[in-house]
This record gives C-alpha cells, sequence and structure tokens, in this order.
C-alpha cells in the first residue's frame, strides 16, 4: 500500500542524498538521483522530474503535494562535485535552418 508524504518526512528521506558545499546550494550527486526516485516511488503524493533550470543544467524538482503539508523541493543534479547538463536535443538547429529557408534570395 502505498503512503502520504509531508515535506519534513522528505527532509529527512532525502538528507543521506542532498550534498552542501560553502557558498553553495544544496545538490544531489547524478548517481543517487535513481535511488531517490526509488525511495519515493512508495508514496502517492510525490512527484519527481528532472529539468532543465538554467542553462542546460539538470534540476531534480520533488513536489510533494498536499493540504497543509505540502511544497517543493529543488536540488541541482551533479556529477562528482561537477555541474550536469542536460542532452540537448539540437532540435533549435532545425528551427534555424526553417527560418533561414525562408530568406534564401537564391
Amino acid at each position: 500500500m502505498r503512503e502520504k508524504l509531508t515535506i519534513s518526512a522528505l527532509d529527512s528521506l532525502l538528507k543521506p542524498y542532498v550534498r552542501k558545499k560553502l557558498f553553495e546550494e544544496p545538490y544531489v550527486e547524478h548517481s543517487d538521483v535513481g535511488k531517490i526516485q526509488k525511495i519515493l516511488s512508495h508514496y502517492y503524493n510525490v512527484q519527481v522530474s528532472v529539468k532543465d533550470k538554467h542553462f542546460g543544467y539538470a534540476y531534480l524538482n520533488i513536489q510533494v503535494s498536499g493540504l497543509f503539508s505540502g511544497g517543493v523541493r529543488e536540488y541541482e543534479i551533479k556529477e562528482r562535485g561537477q555541474r550536469k547538463r542536460l542532452a540537448d536535443s539540437l532540435g533549435w538547429i532545425d528551427e534555424i535552418e526553417a527560418i533561414d529557408a525562408l530568406f534564401d534570395d537564391r
């Protein structure tokens, strides 16, 4: 049976995985993301996603829904302490080529 999670319980569950450095925001290691997703899959009111928030860098977004106990936690994903970029789909190149074809004078 799946359970409900509060934001304070989420913080205590994530404590072993969240790293902190002086003058930096808390982050999680790339190797721990799967472990975190597995742990949080037991709760029905939690959504876990990886998002591109800032110039292609990956962020782990954890949303807990609840009337008074909900909230969002967001952590940058790093690999061995270095910022991790999401894979670029390169779809933007196709868009530029399409616009270029409209203005081609040949």
